[in-house]
């Protein structure tokens, strides 16, 4: 949790009688540990989650890091890490529509209920192999497994295939996440992100890469509206013709994507080279949903003290307002790169000095997207700072988070 001005803090997890009071201060990230106990265990219906509630406005994320087991290779002995950060988001911006987005391993999803009485349906991707095995009933491709959740109720699907594409919608607000496994030469790394309804979807993005790797990067655009047009930067063009569909694509460098319909991107890192980085994804926001400040955190693993850390801020702006960017108060002064397909955007990559750090512009009406990509010799996650893609930041102000 982060905060731009001191606030105080409580966090509940009714499942495990865990009850904390914490304050916040200002400029600085406060974490507490998950138990175990809490995570779910296959497909169920439980009531295990976190409630966090604050006087001020903060930022939560989730953050996994895992240390595995030792292996000796011709470069030493190293040990095997597990980790990848998401953004929480607050209950007041969650929506009641949203498709899947995991990866072609094992994949997951949970379900938070909001309200009493919340009718959910959940429809498996047509073209999909993966299953829901509920209450003894197997659920398959197209097909739809509906259920009521109370408020807080929490339900957890897993399957061995890709469960991208799968729609959920229900008739109350909910929280969605969802994510997959992605297996290493010598471990499975978890992705993980919380879904963004549909709601938020746009038509307009640019793709970001890892910072200092040269190695193509994974995305996946996927529609919510049958015959969704893709026009990406030197690709051809692409139809999704069904609601859930998607398109895989690599990419070295930095692209503009237009659909004609509103869709989802996600990028998928992977290993830079041997040894380096591990896998993780985040949900690009569409250039609609850039903001105009935003205070993050760019260490969130440095509390666990094992690897020398290294962070940095990808920035993308129009062209004509790059040059009013201030970072921690100080105007920005950095070298920029060109989008492919749009002239009138440019990046940025900016390496991290400090835990944290404050983006904001001069002009209240420009907006920017930061992804903070943070990186040791072992692992690599992506940290997904700086969009209002459903509002959460508004200006240097955070909403409060409340999930």
């Amino acid at each position: 949790m982060v905060a731009d001005q001191s606030t105080n803090v409580a966090v509940t997890a009714p499942a495990i009688n865990y009850n904390k009071q914490l304050t916040v201060a200002a400029g600085t990230t406060e974490m507490i540990t998950v138990d175990n106990n809490i995570g779910h265990q296959g497909t169920e219906l439980q009531q295990k989650y976190f409630h966090i509630t604050s006087d001020n406005a903060i930022a939560v994320y989730g953050v996994t890091f895992v240390v595995g087991r030792d292996y000796l290779s011709l470069a030493g002995l190293y040990t095997t890490t597990i980790s990848d950060a998401f953004l929480v988001y607050p209950i007041d911006t969650l929506g009641k529509d949203y498709y899947i987005a995991s990866w072609s391993g094992e994949s997951s999803f949970l379900i938070t209920a909001t309200q009493n009485n919340t009718a959910i349906h959940i429809q498996i991707a047509s073209d999909s192999q993966a299953t829901i095995n509920f209450r003894g009933v197997l659920y398959s491709n197209g097909s739809t497994l509906s259920l009521t959740m109370n408020r807080f109720d929490t339900f957890s699907a897993f399957t061995q295939d890709d469960y991208t594409g799968t729609h959920i919608s229900a008739d109350k607000p909910i929280a969605v996440f969802s994510g997959g496994a992605q297996e290493e030469r010598y471990t499975i790394d978890i992705m993980y992100e919380q879904m963004v309804p549909t709601l938020y979807w746009g038509s307009d993005f640019v793709t970001v890469g890892k910072p200092q790797c040269t190695t193509e990067n994974i995305y996946r655009i996927i529609s919510c509206e049958r015959n969704t047009q893709i026009e990406i930067a030197g690709i051809p063009q692409v139809t999704l013709n069904k609601a859930g569909n998607f398109y895989e694509f690599t990419a070295n460098n930095n692209l503009y994507i237009h659909t004609t319909k509103p869709t989802a991107l996600v990028f998928y890192t992977d290993m830079c080279s041997s040894f380096i980085g591990d896998a993780s994804m985040v949900l690009l926001p569409p250039i609609t949903s850039f903001d105009s400040a935003t205070y993050f955190p760019t260490n969130l693993i440095k509390y666990y003290n094992l690897y020398a850390y290294s962070s940095f801020m990808t920035i993308v702006i129009k062209a004509d307002e790059k040059d009013g960017i201030f970072l921690d108060d100080n105007l920005l002064v950095t070298s920029w790169q060109n989008i492919n397909g749009n002239s009138d955007l440019k990046l940025a990559i900016v390496k991290a000095t400090k835990d944290h750090h404050k983006l904001s512009h001069g002009n209240p009406n420009a907006s920017f997207l930061t992804v903070i990509t943070g990186r040791t010799k072992e692992l690599i996650h992506n940290e997904f700072a700086g969009s209002t893609t459903i509002t959460f930041i508004t200006g240097s102000k955070l909403t409060v988070s409340s999930l």
